[in-house]
This record gives C-alpha cells, sequence and structure tokens, in this order.
C-alpha cells in the first residue's frame, strides 16, 4: 500500500455534488478553501495518531497510508460541515456515527491494535534497490581462519 495526500475527489465519494456545491456556497467570504484545509488538517491529525506508536513510520509530510484514506473521509464529512457552520445532512445519524467509527480505528492505530503499512524507505525506491547491482562471491580455495579475521569484527 502507498502513502498519499487527501484530496477533494476522496471527499467526493462520501458528499453529493449538491452537498459540495452548499459547502462551498457557504464558505464564501470565510478564511480559507474548507475542503482543502479540512483535508490537510486529518492528514496531520491521522498522521499523530500513527506517530503516537512506536512500531510505526511516517511517509513524506501531508500524505497517510491508503488503507486510512477512507477513515479520514469519514471525519471529513462532520467536520467540512461543522467548518463552514452548516447543519450536517445527517438525518440517520450515520454519517456522525461512521465519523466515530473511524476515530476508534486512529485510537487504534495509536496503541497498535490496527497496523498501517509503513511507507516505503527511501533504500527501497533508490535504483537497484533490492539486491539487482548485488555480485554474489563464490570461490575455490582457502578460506581465512578466525586468526586472521582479527579486528573485522
Amino acid at each position: 500500500m502507498s502513502w498519499r495526500q487527501l484530496i477533494e475527489a476522496d471527499l467526493a465519494g462520501h458528499l453529493s455534488d449538491t452537498e459540495l456545491q452548499r459547502i462551498r456556497a457557504a464558505a464564501v467570504g470565510k478564511n480559507g478553501d474548507p475542503i482543502a484545509d479540512t483535508l490537510l488538517g486529518i492528514a496531520n491529525t491521522i498522521r499523530g495518531y500513527i506517530s503516537a506508536h512506536p512500531a510505526n513510520r511516517l511517509g513524506p509530510d501531508g500524505t497517510i497510508p491508503e488503507e486510512l484514506v477512507d477513515c479520514a473521509m469519514h471525519i471529513a464529512v462532520v467536520h467540512v460541515w461543522t467548518r463552514v457552520g452548516g447543519g450536517l445532512l445527517d438525518p440517520k445519524g450515520l454519517r456522525k456515527e461512521a465519523a466515530d467509527e473511524a476515530m476508534k480505528l486512529l485510537r487504534d492505530v495509536a496503541k497498535g491494535l490496527f497496523r498501517v503499512q509503513p511507507p516505503p524507505t527511501a533504500d527501497a525506491q533508490a535504483p537497484g534497490a533490492g539486491g539487482a547491482d548485488c555480485e554474489l562471491a563464490s570461490g575455490k580455495g582457502n578460506f581465512p581462519v578466525s586468526t586472521e579475521l582479527n579486528g573485522l569484527f
């Protein structure tokens, strides 16, 4: 799995076009883009939960692991409506419930109960990584004895 930034298209899968238009209309005259700012804030919050467990490593700034994108969107739906001061369109309470479940998942990530894929290491991304530029040495001959290796280990 890869690490990536959250984008508006991710949120568009959880909100209707009408809702996105209403959010943008409600944000006119307010500071910043409510969607972009919300997505960046949520990504940073998720990175905080990930970094809370010592076994986890973070990917590049502003990115989260792919397996937490849906979790981020459930939280974003509630946050973006709250940010523009509109009422969350959630007559059955399912969106709020999904956001609460997403927050529980993030707490599990912080406790190490839900493991996220680590980001690729710089070595793994480098050309020739994985041993392609290595040569296996072998030979027939006298191998050094332990006394000749003194100081190497």
